[in-house]
């Protein structure tokens, strides 16, 4: 496997913003960095959004739990344009297709296609997995941060494939929301990934992580180029990088533990067939904000903020 190299280093790292880099915060802002890594605000919103997308056309689309919504700037009107099924199930991600579509993952790990022009919608898959936060398009992959994983995973739409690409370096990396992508061609692209405030850049190429001195003063939780749906348009088979983890990792992971319902208002439920020791809530930051007693299975959670929440198990079993 391919060692994970990361460079920390004390000197300015920065990358060509002559494309627009987009962000959506935890405080419901809208930003944008210009080459200096400098943020413009556009607009302060009064409800949650967990994702944003720029289309072909440089239009602003918001995904917030099962609607999407459309702002635009020029007016400053906000519409709600699509209420998702709940058959479908909620979101957290958005990304913008080559023709006039928009691409996300719901929690009931369905990837799916609406068509702006004709207000409709497409399962593509389902992939069998869920991310946290964002996804984008790379060389015709969809690309995004694996719940319950330190890795980047692939999709590719032309072979329906799913593989690991990327490995983050450790945990701290499990609030990576926020992925974008500049595309100059279908060969030249730049990832760039948030961790809570923090930006850093990947190369995909070379599997380097690199921390960039652009940082946001609250934590991000999508992010989008005005150049990213251009990689839709490509067509690559990516080089497949599978993380390290352990059978024990594998099989928890994937031992069929439903939360819900998501979202949640009073009262969280835990469906599992595990006996655990300890359940711990995590907010964005890391913090370790309630652990429940020995096999819990109902937490009231009214008193909890807004927001996205981990919860982290573990069992000695």
């Amino acid at each position: 496997m391919k060692k994970l190299i990361i460079f920390l280093i004390l000197v300015y790292c920065g990358i060509n913003y002559a494309q627009t880099l987009y962000a959506i915060d935890e405080s419901f802002k809208i930003v944008t960095y210009d080459e200096n890594g400098q943020t413009s605000l556009i607009k302060q919103f009064e409800i949650y959004f967990s994702d944003i997308a720029i289309t072909s056309s440089g239009e602003i689309y918001l995904s917030s739990n099962s609607r999407l919504y459309h702002y635009n700037v020029t007016n400053d009107n906000l519409n709600q344009v699509y209420l998702l099924p709940n058959s479908i199930g909620t979101n957290t991600s958005l990304t913008a297709g080559h023709n006039n579509d928009l691409y996300f993952l719901t929690d009931l790990q369905n990837l799916m296609k609406y068509d702006i022009t004709n207000n409709s919608l497409e399962l593509i898959a389902n992939l069998g997995i869920q991310t946290p936060g964002d996804l984008v398009f790379y060389k015709g992959n969809i690309i995004f941060k694996r719940s319950g994983s330190d890795q980047i995973s692939a999709y590719n739409i032309n072979n329906g494939t799913t593989n690991a690409i990327f490995c983050f370096p450790d945990s701290s990396f499990w609030n990576a929301y926020g992925i974008a992508n500049h595309v100059n061609s279908c060969g030249d692209n730049t990832i760039i990934v948030s961790r809570g405030s923090d930006l850093f850049e990947i190369d995909l190429e070379n599997d380097t992580l690199t921390p960039l001195d652009y940082s946001h003063d609250t934590s991000i939780f999508g992010l989008a180029t005005d150049t990213e749906y251009l990689a839709s348009n490509c067509n690559a088979t990516l080089t497949t990088n599978p993380c390290s983890l352990s059978i024990e990792d594998y099989d928890f992971l994937n031992s069929g533990i439903i939360f819900y319902p998501n979202p949640v208002k009073d009262y969280i439920n835990i469906k599992t067939n595990i006996i655990y020791d300890t359940l711990s809530i995590i907010d964005i930051n890391g913090k370790v904000i309630f652990t429940s007693v020995k096999n819990q299975r109902k937490i009231d959670v009214s008193e909890l903020s807004n927001g996205i929440y981990f919860f982290a198990i573990s069992s000695r079993e």
